[in-house]
């Protein structure tokens, strides 16, 4: 499957580098962000996968196992990670919260990011299946 990846800001972007094995079930993902413009961009570790039912992308429920009354058991540290104007970094996303609830499909992996010197916060998406 062909990847797509667009973001709410031109010229950042990410990629699925496992995305032809990326096989259920899903251990890990590993990511290239992309920084084609003149500034510094921060992102972090906090990450959410959508699956697309009858076209439309709809938030996984997280594992019941880590939820507590409703509530999300689920803490992300909070690290900035930094990427050079110009340049591109590899990450890797480990979805092991969504247990069960990530099954064969098509799906998005959601990330956000800022500008340096922007309070603006933007969003990065990349499409990929789980065959």
């Amino acid at each position: 499957m062909l990847q797509k990846s667009y973001s709410t800001a031109p010229g950042v972007t990410m990629t699925v580098l496992n995305s032809d094995g990326a096989t259920f079930p899903l251990d890990s993902l590993n990511i290239v962000w992309r920084n084609n413009t003149n500034s510094r961009v921060l992102f972090g570790e906090w990450f959410e996968i959508q699956g697309k039912e009858h076209g439309q992308w709809k938030e996984l429920p997280i594992d019941e196992k880590y939820m507590d009354n409703g509530r999300c058991e689920i803490v992300f540290s909070m690290v900035a990670y930094i990427l050079k104007a110009a340049s591109s970094c590899n990450d890797i996303v480990k979805p092991w919260f969504y247990g069960k609830n990530l099954n064969r499909g098509v799906y998005r992996l959601v990330k956000t990011f800022n500008f340096d010197n922007s309070e603006r916060q933007d969003t990065a998406y990349v499409e990929f299946e789980l065959k």
